[in-house]
C-alpha cells in the first residue's frame, strides 16, 4: 500500500492530485518503521534465545535481501546509459550509489541522482546505514532498564529535532535533513515498537482511537508548507516527526486488531504477494515510469490513466519477473544463515 502511493506520487501524469502530492513522502517514513520494525523484532528473538547476536549471519542476510535485485538493476542502468541517448553517465553519483552513499552526496549538491531511472535509489543508501548501525543498537538498548530506555529515545528525539532546526535557520538545503539519518523518526519508532519491551501497555490502547489520530496526523500534513521550501526550524521538525507518530498509532490498529476491517484486508493473498515482491516494485516502477512516457510520446498520446496503469503493469511484471527468478534463489540461500524463522518465501 505505501509502494502504491509512492508510485502515485512519483507518476508525472494528472493522477496523483495535490493531496498525494503532498504527503506521498510519507511513505518512504512507513516503510523504514516497518522495516526497523521487523528486523529489531527478529534481533531481540535471536538475542533473548542465545544471548547474542551472529553479525556475520545479520550481514549476510541484509545481503541476500538487497544486493542481487540491486546491483543487477545497476548493471542494467549502465548498459543503458550506454545504449540510449540523452542519458550520460555521471560517475561520481554511480560510485555514490554502489558503495551506497548516493544519499550523502544528494545532500551535498542538493540534486538527486541524474542517473538514468536511479532518483529514487538515494533510499537504499539511507537503509543501509540504518541497517548497519542496527545489530550493535539492538543489544546495547536490550541491556537498559525500561527507564533508561525511555531516556534513550527521548534524547535520540531530541538530537534530531536540534539538528533539523538547524538545518532550517542556516537556510540549508531541504535535502540534509530528507535524505540522511536526521529525518530517522519513522526508523527509529520501529526500533522501539520492535523491542517489545512496551508491547503490553501500547495493546492497550483503543484500535479506532489510535486509527483515527493517526488519519487524523497524515491528513494536517496536507495544510503543512512543502517540505522542500518549509525554512521554520518548527516546520522542519514536526514534517518528519508527525509521519512517525501517525504510523505508529496506525500500527496498533493493523497489527494488534485482528478483527480489523484493515487488518482483513491486508491479508489478502494478493497483497500479501505483492507485499513479498514490494523491493522489485520500488525498485523497477522509475524505469517503468520512463518506459512508459516514452511510449505515449510516441503515439503522442498524453499522460492519463492508460499512462499510469500502463507504468503499474509493466512494474508488477518487471518485479514478479525479478522475485520468481533471482530474488527467490537468493531468499531460499539466505534461510541457512537465518537463525529466527520468517514468513516462508
Amino acid at each position: 500500500m505505501a509502494f502504491m502511493v509512492m508510485f502515485l506520487n512519483h507518476f508525472r501524469g494528472a493522477i496523483a492530485g495535490a493531496f498525494v502530492t503532498q504527503i506521498g513522502w510519507t511513505c518512504l517514513s512507513l516503510f523504514f518503521m516497518l522495516s526497523g520494525f521487523l528486523l529489531t523484532k527478529l534481533l531481540v528473538t535471536e538475542y533473548r534465545q542465545n544471548n547474542s547476536i551472529s553479525l556475520v549471519n545479520y550481514f549476510i542476510r541484509r545481503i541476500l535481501r538487497i544486493w542481487p535485485l540491486y546491483f543487477l538493476y545497476m548493471i542494467l542502468i549502465v548498459v543503458a546509459s550506454f545504449l540510449l541517448s540523452g542519458y550520460p553517465l555521471d560517475l561520481s553519483r554511480l560510485f555514490g550509489s554502489l558503495f551506497f552513499y548516493d544519499n550523502v552526496l544528494t545532500a551535498a549538491s542538493g540534486k538527486f541522482n541524474p542517473n538514468f531511472a536511479t532518483l529514487h535509489l538515494w533510499s537504499i543508501s539511507l537503509e543501509e546505514q540504518y541497517y548497519l548501525l542496527l545489530p550493535f543498537l539492538v543489544p546495547w538498548l536490550l541491556r537498559m532498564s525500561k527507564k533508561k530506555i525511555i531516556l534513550f529515545f527521548t534524547v535520540a528525539f531530541l538530537l534530531l529535532f536540534v539538528a533539523r532546526f538547524f538545518i532550517s535557520i542556516l537556510h540549508l538545503n531541504y535535502a540534509y535533513a530528507y535524505v540522511l539519518p536526521l529525518s530517522g523518526d519513522s526508523f527509529l519508532v520501529g526500533v522501539f515498537l520492535g523491542l517489545g519491551i512496551f508491547e503490553t501497555g501500547i495493546k492497550k490502547i483503543n484500535p479506532l482511537f489510535a486509527l483515527v489520530v493517526g488519519i487524523v496526523l497524515l491528513i494536517s500534513l496536507y495544510f503543512f508548507p512543502f517540505r522542500t521550501v518549509a525554512n521554520n526550524g518548527w516546520v522542519m521538525i514536526a514534517t518528519y516527526f508527525i509521519p512517525a507518530v501517525a504510523f505508529f498509532f496506525i500500527f496498533i490498529d493493523v497489527v494488534y486488531n485482528e478483527k480489523g476491517i484493515i487488518y482483513k484486508f491486508l491479508s489478502n493473498k494478493i497483497l500479501r504477494y505483492l507485499g513479498k515482491i514490494s523491493f522489485g516494485l520500488y525498485v523497477f516502477h522509475m524505469l517503468a515510469n520512463i518506459i512508459t512516457y516514452h511510449i505515449f510520446y510516441l503515439i503522442n498520446e498524453p499522460l492519463d490513466i492508460r499512462s499510469f496503469l500502463l507504468a503499474l503493469l509493466i512494474t508488477i511484471v518487471l518485479a514478479v519477473l525479478s522475485y520468481e527468478l533471482i530474488e527467490k534463489r537468493f531468499l531460499k540461500l539466505k534461510s541457512r544463515f537465518t537463525v529466527i524463522k520468517s514468513r516462508e518465501v
